[in-house]
């Protein structure tokens, strides 16, 4: 029976000293002071509702980039709430209409607040809420406009993959040389209307973000 029992203790071993690296790990990510995120998105371009010239509208599609920074007051035991500010830059290029060839440049910017339904340490997969608003400026060339302003609400969600768990021995390795614990594979839905008069451009929309998501 002795031997029975040492052959136990040497074939369980393994797994509870995993288990201890992990209960150890997860002390480690709890005494991380609460900080920030860092987004760095992928926006497709899109804007229907947007009137060029006259009434000339288009659904042409383009690109852009979003920048978003979050404040993190508190740990994942009611999930993560975070209050941001956003930045980004959206180009549709060589629009058509008859003779004529317009690009039009918009460069938004927002203070957001999300919930991050997030309660483990390094949960695999997150539901996020997301409320932002804001100016967005807006210019065409070839069609020349002056810049304008409109003004706008976005609403949406979306999931958030945490990529430490598919690599786990880069993610340590960055957590120790950068500062970042925690990478993500974000994937954003948002409406996007006016905020009070409808007054400016209309940039009514529908769109998808999607990009990577540092904490830290």
């Amino acid at each position: 029976m002795k031997s029975i029992g040492f052959f136990a203790v040497i074939l369980l071993f393994p797994f509870f000293a995993h288990a201890e690296d992990i209960q150890a790990e997860a002390e480690v990510l709890r005494e991380i002071p609460k900080g920030i995120g860092i987004d760095l998105q992928y926006v497709p371009a899109h804007f229907p509702n947007y009137v060029w010239a006259g009434d000339r509208t288009t659904n042409n599609m383009g690109n852009g980039f979003h920048l978003g920074v979050e404040w993190i007051p508190f740990d994942e035991k009611y999930g993560k709430l975070g209050f941001g500010l956003g930045v980004g830059v959206s180009a549709i290029r060589n629009v058509q209409f008859g003779e004529d060839r317009a690009t039009l440049t918009a460069v938004p910017v927002e203070l957001s607040m999300s919930y991050r339904l997030d309660y483990f340490v390094r949960q695999v997969l997150v539901p996020l809420l997301k409320v932002s608003g804001g100016p967005t400026y807006v210019k065409t060339k070839g069609i020349e406009t002056d810049w304008a302003t409109f003004r706008g609400i976005s609403y949406g969600g979306g999931f958030e993959l945490c990529l430490n768990r598919i690599d786990s021995f880069s993610a340590s390795y960055l957590q120790h040389s950068t500062g970042i614990h925690s990478t993500y594979l974000v994937a954003e839905y948002l409406h996007t209307d006016y905020l009070g008069a409808k007054k400016g451009p209309n940039l009514v929309r529908d769109e998808w973000r999607l990009g990577l998501r540092f904490e830290m």
